[in-house]
């Protein structure tokens, strides 16, 4: 069928006087109890926790100035906001945080706010070496990764903007859009011991952040201002702290120039049932009157529903535990999401860094010394990974353990030696396994016990969907 002119007139006319459609009304919502309060309270906890710990997290890391105290040498290091820092030393024994500190790479990082104007990054020719660079919004997702993996191994330019911005780039200049006008970078660059550091160091100098303003021009970054009243604990220590109007209220400051993502509305309108709503100055009146005195218990309730999932996360493979894939990327899973940020707070994507972590033995006994352990991988069964792989030992807590030893973690950047049939064995002890073994030895703390981490880097697909499951940890035969 067509119509003339005249026909089409007639049909927007009648179209325009047909009446407007009636939108049924609102449900009422459900009378709000104790216990829907609690429950609720204790699922925007886990929500929120991301974003405040990424602000706590990021005040420390940025306040630095004259007068700031000297960290221990292998600390994630500070600077400036827009400006990196940069990581020079490998973590050792007096390494304090964070927790099973990497001791496979240095770091860059760097905390952003593109809110006035993008920030210009680049990156050096990597020359052959595995690094990854995730940028984070600040609910600590991953929404960018260069790296050999994804954009290259050689010299590439982004412009970091923010959700809007619509001006234009300089040639050769590519755009990367924060989903948060704040978040952070953190570049892990493949380090092959201390021999490596400075081609490691000729790498971290190659990084340049540069607002779009200066781009081109002579540019000195600003010096920082060390403010010397700004709690410095590790943010993991001060968010345990905070009561809930607190903890609320730095979250709904945050959620201003950092909204929500656009699938959160169904936990968004949780909240609103409590007189929560992102982006509104949080105020006592403003929650539910059921709500207040069981919400101000939610941080101790909440931290105790945070270690038990913790307990439970993960998926058991031979006695190691993964955080499941997708790391990095939760969308609407926020327990997954708060879980990880406890543990391993900027997780890479899975895709580019794979953790495994076991605290037993075949027998699911505590792994400790002075028992030793083998990890026998057979020959079509070696860690499957484009870059490289390590085992790290840690104390129990997650930190380094005192003493020197000859290494705190072994790979295949290690001259290992493998047995006649291909497969390889790992000896997990304190002392020397013996003639012929040490290549292959992690040396691990005496009369403790202790932690491995696994760490696949670029994993290949096998390790990701299941298909290669790490052996276990067997006790060595007396």
């Amino acid at each position: 069928m067509t119509f003339g002119a005249r026909g089409v007139v007639a049909v927007l006319l009648a179209i325009a006087t047909l009446p407007a459609p009636v939108c049924a009304a609102s449900p009422t919502p459900a009378p709000l109890n104790a216990d829907d309060a609690a429950a609720i309270g204790i699922e925007a906890y886990a929500y929120a926790y991301p974003l405040v710990l990424a602000e706590l997290t990021r005040r420390v890391q940025t306040n630095v100035g004259a007068g700031a105290p000297a960290r221990p040498p292998g600390s994630l290091p500070q600077a400036p906001m827009n400006q990196f820092a940069h990581q020079r030393t490998l973590p050792d024994e007096t390494t304090l945080e964070p927790l099973r500190p990497n001791a496979d790479v240095l770091t860059s990082t760097l905390w952003f706010d593109v809110s006035t104007e993008p920030l210009v990054i680049a990156i050096p020719d990597a020359a052959g070496r595995y690094y990854t660079l995730p940028m984070f919004d600040l609910w600590s997702d991953v929404f960018a990764a260069p790296g050999p993996r994804t954009s290259g191994g050689g010299a590439q330019i982004f412009a970091l903007t923010a959700p809007g911005w619509s001006g234009m780039l300089p040639a050769g200049v590519a755009r990367i859009v924060a989903p948060t006008a704040v978040g952070w970078m953190s570049a892990r660059i493949q380090t092959n011991g201390s021999a490596d550091y400075d081609a490691v160091h000729r790498f971290q100098d190659g990084l340049k952040a540069v607002p779009l303003s200066q781009w081109g021009k002579d540019y000195t970054p600003p010096r920082g201002t060390f403010d010397a009243a700004r709690d410095m604990q590790p943010a993991a220590a001060q968010i345990l702290r905070l009561p809930f109007a607190q903890y609320f209220g730095m979250f709904t400051a945050l959620t201003s120039a950092n909204p929500p993502h656009p699938n959160d509305h169904p936990i968004l309108q949780r909240m609103a049932r409590i007189g929560l709503a992102p982006g509104t100055p949080f105020d006592q009146e403003s929650l539910a009157p059921e709500a207040w005195a069981v919400l101000q218990q939610t941080p101790r309730s909440a931290g105790q529903a945070l270690f038990d999932a913790f307990k439970r996360a993960g998926t058991r493979l031979n006695g190691w535990r993964s955080l499941v894939t997708p790391m990095g990327a939760y969308g609407t899973d926020y327990r997954r999401r708060q879980v990880v940020a406890y543990t391993n707070f900027g997780a890479d994507l899975s895709d580019d860094v794979y953790y495994l972590t076991t605290t037993g033995d075949a027998e699911q006994m505590p792994l400790a010394t002075p028992n030793r352990y083998v990890l026998h991988f057979a020959a079509t069964a070696l860690p499957p990974v484009r870059a490289f792989w390590s085992l790290t030992a840690y104390e129990e807590q997650g930190r380094i353990a005192p003493g020197k030893r000859p290494r705190i973690t072994v790979g295949s950047r290690d001259a290992l030696v493998k047995n006649p049939d291909g497969s390889l064995d790992v000896y997990v002890q304190s002392g020397t396994p013996g003639p012929g073994k040490d290549a292959n030895w992690l040396p691990v703390p005496s009369d403790s016990r202790f932690m491995l981490v696994l760490r696949l880097y670029w994993p290949e697909v096998s390790a990701l969907d299941g298909a290669w499951i790490p052996p276990t940890v067997a006790r060595a035969a007396k």
